[in-house]
């Protein structure tokens, strides 16, 4: 489970209690705004929200061991984002 920190937690799912947590790392430090978190293979993929990529995170330790970089896969908006 995610709520967009760096933090993801591991329940269980007969109960749905937190039965473990990592803190996900890159070679620059925490990454923040996880979600769509999918496990595939041995490895989470997770959402970098906002951005055009996707993290592959070793559930063991929380490192990232790749990156997936979606730039230019969709076209450029036609109308400016909003900002906040």
């Amino acid at each position: 489970m995610s709520d967009g920190s760096s933090a993801l937690r591991f329940l269980d799912p007969a109960t749905l209690k937190e039965i473990g947590r990592i803190t996900v790392r890159a070679e620059t430090g925490p990454v923040e705004r996880l979600n769509e978190l999918e496990y595939v293979k041995g490895g989470i993929f997770a959402n970098v929200w906002q951005t055009e990529r996707i993290a592959r995170i070793s559930p063991k330790d929380g490192r990232v061991t790749g990156w997936i970089d979606l730039s230019g896969l969709l076209p450029p908006p036609s109308v400016p984002a909003p900002t906040c």
